[in-house]
């Protein structure tokens, strides 16, 4: 990165919402990032980190218990 340019440190809140554009709101990831500035390639990042988080807090990634005796 040169001198001109800058890292953008997004709050937490603002990818949330970026992301729920796109998730629940039913916007393209392209037109969401051109419309906030966001690159598009960081916000298709964002969803996919988002949907990977909900398939697992949804018991998609854990082990279902074990029998006792089975």
């Amino acid at each position: 990165m040169n001198e001109n340019q800058r890292r953008v440190k997004y709050t937490k809140e603002f990818k949330q919402d970026a992301t729920n554009l796109v998730t629940e709101q039913g916007y393209s990831a392209n037109e969401v990032g051109r419309r906030l500035g966001i690159h598009q390639p960081n916000l298709s990042r964002w969803v996919r980190e988002y949907l990977r988080d909900q398939q697992g807090s949804a018991g998609g990634g854990v082990e279902p218990p074990q029998r006792a005796g089975g």
